[in-house]
């Protein structure tokens, strides 16, 4: 189950981010909550804990440096409340350290690190893939990698 649970969090990612239309984006995020829970644990509270982390997490502005990343130029999105300092000019570190703020929660001290390279490595993984050109799919496919990538690495820490 926990690998089925791992497959489905590239298609949960992009539901999460609108995606589909059709789709709530907040139900997919709690949906996406419930399933990296499921993996991690089996305890009724740690499950709670950690879809409504998700939820909550989900509710602040996030993507600013994810568009910037992808595109590779500011586009003079909003930056959001955390980024100031070297995060207003590096959008890389920027989700880096959005990786660590999603995963700051208190479930597992590992997963901030995980959420880290994964918001690091879709992107890049996406735009290395398309030769670091511009592509209308690029944030949807960094969302399918994204998911792909923190189930895989929640399988490897969960094992």
């Amino acid at each position: 189950m926990m690998y089925l649970l791992a497959i489905l969090l590239g298609p949960l990612d992009a539901a999460r981010g609108g995606q589909w239309r059709n789709l709530d984006a907040q139900l997919m995020t709690a949906v996406y909550g419930l399933a990296v829970a499921l993996i991690l644990t089996r305890d009724p509270l740690g499950i709670t804990i950690l879809t409504l982390a998700f939820v909550i997490g989900e509710a602040t502005g996030w993507g600013c440096p994810l568009g910037w990343a992808l595109s590779g130029r500011d586009d003079g999105c909003l930056k959001e409340w955390w980024q100031f300092g070297a995060l207003r000019t590096r959008p890389w570190l920027s989700l880096a350290v959005r990786g660590v703020l999603w995963g700051g929660i208190p479930a597992a001290l590992w997963l901030p690190a995980i959420l880290a390279v994964a918001m690091v490595a879709a992107p890049a993984l996406v735009r290395v893939s398309i030769g670091w050109r511009d592509a209308k799919h690029l944030w949807g496919a960094q969302e399918w990698v994204r998911g792909w990538l923190v189930g895989a690495m929640l399988i490897v820490v969960a094992a």
